[in-house]
């Protein structure tokens, strides 16, 4: 899958949570606007721009580092150069806040994700 691909997938996944989460959400009695909200949330919709989608974003992201970054690298590194790597990095970091980078900053990384 090419970058364009990859992006045209990620927003279609996007918008699926919005919906699943808003079929969800409103037959358990949510109204309208919080539903709308969350669905706004999903969608990452006014990243850097709406202090709630940024947090979100935020988590998302530090998640990913403490968790899942050192089984990505096992994973991918045969499959991708290490250029590749630290461009996914890069972009993880790009979506990040500051109060994000600083959170990033202090986690521990395991030792499986440098070579």
């Amino acid at each position: 899958m090419d970058g364009v691909g990859y992006k045209q997938w990620r927003t279609n996944l996007y918008k699926f949570h919005g919906e699943t989460a808003g079929e969800i959400m409103r037959a358990v009695g949510y109204d309208d606007d919080m539903i709308a909200r969350v669905q706004a949330l999903l969608r990452k919709e006014k990243l850097k721009v709406n202090p709630e989608t940024q947090m979100l974003e935020d988590v998302v992201d530090l998640v990913f580092l403490q968790h899942y970054l050192a089984d990505f690298v096992v994973k991918y590194s045969s499959r991708y150069e290490e250029e590749k790597l630290l461009d996914i990095l890069r972009k993880t970091w790009r979506k990040m806040s500051e109060s994000g980078h600083a959170a990033a900053l202090k986690l521990n990384y395991s030792r499986r994700c440098w070579r």
